[in-house]
């Protein structure tokens, strides 16, 4: 009896290392790839701490006047809704 191995055996092994070392290669180079794009991307903004701009779009400046009136509102509207309460318990409550 034989125990060396075959032919067959040999090829195997030999494809399957090949076929290894080229999906190693590829994601190389496709490292690589994503690299040299990263750095042709424009730089990443520094928050405004760090670069001292003050962003002015989103400011809004509400009077006491304006906020007597929202204040208003929303309690009027919080009076509607336990209004609104009181007559679904009493609903409820008769049933």
């Amino acid at each position: 009896m034989n125990s060396f191995p075959t032919n067959d055996a040999n090829k195997e092994s030999k494809g399957a290392m090949i076929g290894t070392i080229i999906i190693i290669i590829l994601l190389i180079i496709g490292g690589f790839y994503v690299l040299a794009n990263r750095r042709a991307e424009a730089p990443i903004p520094l928050p405004e701490e760090e670069t001292g701009a003050v962003d002015t779009t989103n400011t809004t400046i509400v009077s006491n006047d304006e906020t007597a009136v929202m204040q208003a509102e929303l309690d009027a509207e919080i009076k509607a809704m336990e209004a609104e309460m009181q007559a679904m318990e009493a609903e409820i409550g008769r049933f």
